[in-house]
């Protein structure tokens, strides 16, 4: 689930990505969480890509604080469109 909030100090609007920590009951899940956290902290530095914030965790939920970008995943938008060409 993805959520817009606002930066209380400097009013910029963030995206939140959330998960609660008990749909992440397999492997597979927890992998793909961790795996979106290497790729958006290794691509932090190239002008197209959503920048992360900050990773916040507690006992019931994983949350990205992302760069707000309007239009949704690129992934949604792609499937939508049957596939890259």
């Amino acid at each position: 689930r993805v959520c817009l909030a606002t930066h209380i100090d400097s009013g910029q609007q963030v995206a939140i990505k959330l998960w609660r920590r008990a749909a992440l009951r397999d492997e597979a899940s927890v992998r793909r969480v961790h795996g979106e956290m290497e790729a958006l902290t290794r691509l932090r530095d190239l002008p197209h890509i959503v920048q992360l914030y900050e990773v916040i965790e507690d006992d019931e939920h994983v949350a990205f604080v992302m760069q707000y970008a309007r239009g949704g995943e690129l992934f949604t938008h792609v499937r939508s469109r049957g596939g890259v060409r």
